[in-house]
Formats: structure tokens, C-alpha cells, sequence
């Protein structure tokens, strides 16, 4: 039970129920250099609030006005949440809001430094503004001589998803200052051909913040970076912001090279300076932040600063819960190595074994999501050949102009507690010349795969269904295929290129989804749907009965893929958002349908008689 502690706020006296750890926060005298450290619910806010109250109480011999403490939060949405809870609490007139971000406090010493040379005022340049300047950078390439490498193309350059991988890589450059002849050196030395060309384009892009129109204009990063050169030069202590005695951050662990920069000339005069965060949960490391950024901006400003730890009072319920979050968070590369979860595993009733319990990374929200676990698919990956001459089935799966269309295969190689066991593997194809715009859109590896040998990318804009038809005739002729599982979608025109190869393969219709349309026709097997499908490819992996040839576009289709039940419980595989692909997947479940709507129900003696026949 925590302790409770009194804390008067202005005229009238208010009780706060603080731990033994929140009320020492709250005793911290106004010059204190200090960091406060706790995972989330463990009342680091709490403790900010308790500290700010106390020092702007009626009673407090160290009392200050509102003004003179600055808390800062890290985003607008949060400063107004504080802002207003810190108001409630203290009921009484201020002179200014008690909290705000710090990119709010910056534009105010700009807006003081302009009214104090009569001239302009500053303006912030906007996102969709910085998406204008760069599409017009870009679309001046040519005299630019952008040297950019061969994948990144004119399609390329014109997707709003790759000018706002320019404008993140330009904000971490104007957060470390780096000129772009800079970034050009580190360009050459970390072998980064891209960042060549990028060099000049944001040479291009500081010269466009030089121009008349821009006067006094600046986005968020140059924002932080001008205002500390104003106080870093004495100009930007304005009589208010030299008023400030104590400076308050919450979420610390996400302040950029520019912010501590600002920070640090802000209490360059004495002004003491508390950092309240969790290093474990530092999210904007692609826009410069550091989880390092706590203890970083102490060493900066020469402070050897008290620490706190705050032990969340919201234990997870369960021992293995406890224990995984604790080893969990004391892996991860931040700069306490999880001292604020060492309540997670120090207590003896909380590390207790739990076997039920496992813990898995996940990359992408979408794999959080996933249909089949890594760890489930790990052990069933393996390196092999099909065995030629032998019987196969085969799973076909069309898709449209931009996405991949993928030709599964499935060869039975044995049986497991008196039921078949099968290989399998798929073959994928993509159109070649929308590859790189759709590796920024879709945020997958497609040309690292296409690379190894795991992605064919013919060149086309579109799905060359004659090499699709090719390849099905290459299997034809190694190995016996019994079968071709498909779906509607396009097979009208692949028909037509199979039989102008004068190919002869046994198709059968695999629908889809579980609506009435989608239920198996008469006389054919429950496998020959996908309600059908998939169950049975299901039984096949969690048994360990299918071997999977190892292919990264296979085992992205399974983590993509999630699962939707009918009112019947019918389940079919489905994706969340477009750029999930898992025709992979889908095509195994088809190739699965028709394996086992074939003869394979027999003993081991038969199938092994069949191999000879």
C-alpha cells in the first residue's frame, strides 16, 4: 500500500495519496537535477504533478509562481491533459498555461526575439508544406542531377509514402546538424548510394528555407534548433523565460538531439531540471529520439542527478506475466537495462516457472495478428528437393496487376500415426517494373527476396500469366500432377495461355470464403473449398505432418494472414489491409484441398505400392 503524503497546493490544503518514492519526488528543491524512471501506471505523471503543486503551494517557504515552473510534455495532446489536470488541482489565476510542448515553448522565445527586433513573426512550415517543397525538388531532378540508384525511378520518386521517408531522414540530419556534405561523407563510408543523391536534394531543400518567403519560417526541427542558439547567445532570456527556476519533462525518453540542445541552454542559469520517463518505451527513434536521451542530457549539463525508481503498483496477475515482462524489458538496449521492472522478477511469488507461458517478437503489428505463429512454422522449414516422377497437387492462386500471384505444390513423402504426410512448397511471381514502388508502398522486402531467388519478377507492369502457364508445364513434366486447385479469379485468360502450350492438366474449382458460392460442389470433397482447405492445412501443421520448403514469401504470407469465422464457423484466410500478401498462403491451402480430395487415404503399404506403379 502506497504511503500517503500531504502536499498543500495554494490556498487551500488537498491530500494526495503518493508512495514512499512519489512523496520524496515531490521534497525535490527547486535547482535539483534529478531523473525519474517507471514503466507505465507507475505514476511518474503523478509524481510530476505532486512536484509541481508543491512548489507553487501558499505554504511552501520555497514557494514560486506558476510561471516559474515548466512542465513540458511530449506532444500538444498530452500537454493539454496536463495543463488541465495541474489547473484543476491548483484553482487559482496563472499568468500562462502551467504545461505545454516543448516545440510551444521554442515558437514563444522566437515570438519574444521578433516582437523585441520589430520583425516578423515566426511562422512553423507545415507538413503538408514540406511535402510541397520536396515534390518540387523532386520534380526539378534532372537539373538537380540526382544521382539516385537504378530502383528508385520516376515512379518511385512520386509517391507521397517515399517524400515522407525524405522528410524523416531530413529532420534526423537537422537534429544532429549535419550539413548535406556531411551526410554526403557518411554516404561513402557506410556505402548508402540513396543518401548521394539525397545530399543534394536537401542542400536543394535548406537553399528553398533561405528564400524571401520563408523568412522566420521554420518546421519542427529547425524550430528547436533556432531557439537554442537564441539562448544559447543570451538574446533568447526574455525577463519570462529567465523566470523559469524548475523544468519538468514527462515521457523524457523521447527528446531528439534538438531538443536536449534547447533543454540544456534553457537551464544553462541555474534552473533545476527533472526528467520523468521510461527508457523501455522510447517509440520516435525514426524522427532522432534516444532511449539513451535521459541520462544523455544529465551528462550535458554536467549533473550527477538523484535517482528514482517508481515500482508500478499494478503487478501483472500471473507469475510467468511477471516474468517475461521483467527478462523482457531488461534485454532491451535502454539505458537501465529495466531497473524500472525490477519488481517483476525480484519478488520470490512472481518468478515462479510458468511452461504455459511463451514470449514472441513480433516485427509488424500484422504478425501480432497473425494466422500462424513464427515459432509454430519454425520447426516444419526445411531444405529439400521434390522427389520427380511422383505425384503432386498443385494449389493456383491469380491475383491482379500489382500483386503476387503464387503457384503452390504438395507431394506426399510418407505417414504419421496412420495419416499422410506431405512436402510442400510454392513458386511466386510479381510484375518486375512496379517492384521498387511498391517495396516503399508495401513496406515488404520484395526485391530482396526477388534477389535470393525466392521472388520471380519478370519485367511488365503486369502478371505475365504465359510464364505462370510455363512453369506449370515444367512441373507437369518432372513430376505427376494430379491435379490443379483454383480459384475463378483470372483463370479464364491463364486458360487460354495453357492451351496454347498444348498443355494437358486435370483443373478442378477451389472457391473461396465461407458463403453459400463458396460451398464444394456435388461429389467433391470438403478439401475443395476453403473452409475446407484450411482446416485441414491446419491439422497438417500442428501436427507436424507437412514439411515447408523454406521460402520468406511463404512465411510472410502465413504471418500476414488472419482468419474470419461465418455464423456456421466456416474459417477462411483473409488480411487485414491491402498491402498484406498472402496468396502464398492461400494457394497452400488450395494445393492442401486437393491433396487430400486424393486418393491418400490408403496404408503406407499402398502409397508405397504406388510409387512403383
Amino acid at each position: 500500500m502506497p504511503e500517503t503524503a500531504f502536499v498543500k497546493v495554494a490556498s487551500r490544503s488537498a491530500v494526495v495519496s503518493l508512495s514512499a518514492t512519489q512523496a520524496k519526488v515531490a521534497q525535490l528543491p527547486l535547482g535539483a537535477k534529478a531523473v525519474v524512471y517507471g514503466s507505465p501506471g507507475s505514476g511518474k505523471t503523478t509524481a510530476l504533478k505532486a512536484l509541481y503543486l508543491a512548489k507553487v503551494a501558499q505554504d511552501n517557504p520555497e514557494r514560486v509562481e506558476t510561471h516559474e515552473v515548466l512542465a513540458i510534455a511530449a506532444s500538444r495532446e498530452a500537454a493539454n491533459l496536463l495543463r488541465d489536470e495541474l489547473a484543476l488541482a491548483y484553482q487559482g489565476a496563472t499568468s500562462g498555461p502551467m504545461a505545454r510542448s516543448l516545440s510551444s515553448f521554442a515558437f514563444q522565445v522566437l515570438r519574444h526575439q521578433a516582437l523585441a527586433r520589430g520583425t516578423k513573426a515566426p511562422e512553423l512550415i507545415s507538413g503538408a508544406e514540406q511535402d510541397l517543397i520536396l515534390k518540387q525538388i523532386l520534380e526539378t531532378a534532372g537539373e538537380l542531377k540526382l544521382d539516385w540508384p537504378k530502383q528508385i525511378n520516376a515512379q518511385v520518386m512520386s509517391l507521397r509514402g517515399f517524400r515522407a521517408e525524405l522528410r524523416d531522414l531530413i529532420t534526423v540530419c537537422l537534429e544532429y546538424r549535419l550539413t548535406p556534405e556531411e551526410l554526403r561523407t557518411l554516404a561513402h563510408s557506410a556505402n548508402k548510394p540513396e543518401w548521394v543523391a539525397v545530399s543534394a536534394l536537401y542542400a536543394s531543400y535548406l537553399e528553398r528555407l533561405r528564400e524571401p518567403a520563408f523568412e522566420n519560417r521554420h518546421d519542427a526541427s529547425t524550430l528547436l534548433s533556432v531557439a537554442a542558439e537564441l539562448l544559447e547567445s543570451g538574446e533568447g532570456f526574455t525577463e519570462e523565460v529567465a523566470a523559469v527556476k524548475l523544468v519538468l519533462i514527462d515521457d523524457a525518453q523521447e527528446l531528439t538531439p534538438g531538443a536536449r540542445r534547447f533543454i540544456r541552454a534553457l537551464v544553462s542559469r541555474g534552473a533545476g531540471l527533472v526528467l520523468f520517463g521510461d527508457p523501455d518505451t522510447a517509440t520516435l527513434g525514426f524522427r532522432a529520439a534516444d532511449a539513451r536521451s535521459m541520462t544523455t542530457l544529465m551528462q550535458e549539463v554536467g549533473a550527477q542527478p538523484e535517482q528514482f525508481v517508481l515500482l508500478s503498483e499494478h503487478q501483472p496477475r500471473t507469475a510467468g506475466i511477471a516474468r517475461v515482462l521483467g527478462n523482457l524489458s531488461a534485454e532491451l538496449p535502454s539505458e537501465q537495462g529495466g531497473l524500472q521492472r525490477r519488481d517483476y522478477v525480484s519478488a520470490r511469488e512472481l518468478i515462479e516457472t510458468d511452461e504455459s507461458l511463451e514470449r514472441h517478437v513480433f516485427n509488424t503489428a500484422q504478425a501480432e495478428t497473425a494466422w500462424m505463429a513464427r515459432s509454430t512454422l519454425e520447426p516444419l522449414l526445411a531444405e529439400f528437393d521434390p522427389k520427380g516422377g511422383q505425384p503432386v497437387w498443385l494449389g493456383l492462386d491469380l491475383s491482379q496487376n500489382r500483386d503476387l500471384t503464387a503457384l503452390a505444390g504438395v507431394q506426399r513423402n510418407g505417414e504419421k500415426d496412420g495419416k499422410p504426410c506431405f512436402d510442400a512448397w510454392v513458386e511466386v511471381w510479381t510484375p518486375g517494373d512496379t517492384l521498387s514502388a511498391r517495396v516503399l508502398r508495401d513496406k515488404q522486402p520484395y526485391d530482396l527476396w526477388v534477389a535470393g531467388g525466392f521472388l520471380n519478377a519478370p519485367q511488365g507492369e503486369n502478371i505475365s500469366l504465359r510464364q505462370v502457364a510455363q512453369a506449370l508445364a515444367e512441373l507437369d513434366s518432372d513430376y505427376r500432377v494430379e491435379n490443379v486447385a483454383y480459384d475463378r479469379y483470372a483463370f479464364r485468360r491463364f486458360e487460354e495461355e495453357v492451351s496454347e502450350l498444348g498443355l494437358s492438366v486435370n483443373f478442378i474449382e477451389h472457391p473461396q470464403g465461407g458463403t453459400k458460392r463458396g460451398k464444394p460442389q456435388d461429389g467433391m470433397s470438403e478439401g475443395l473449398w476453403m473452409p475446407g482447405s484450411l482446416r485441414h492445412l491446419e491439422e497438417l501443421i500442428l501436427e507436424g505432418r507437412i514439411r515447408l520448403k523454406r521460402n520468406p514469401v511463404l512465411i510472410s504470407a502465413m504471418m500476414s494472414a488472419v482468419t474470419e469465422t461465418d455464423r456456421w464457423d466456416n474459417k477462411w484466410l483473409s488480411k487485414q489491409r491491402a498491402i498484406n500478401k498472402i496468396d502464398a498462403a492461400v494457394a497452400l491451402c488450395m494445393a492442401v484441398g486437393a491433396a487430400m480430395a486424393g486418393d491418400t487415404s490408403g496404408s503406407i503399404d499402398d502409397w508405397l505400392k504406388s510409387l512403383h506403379a
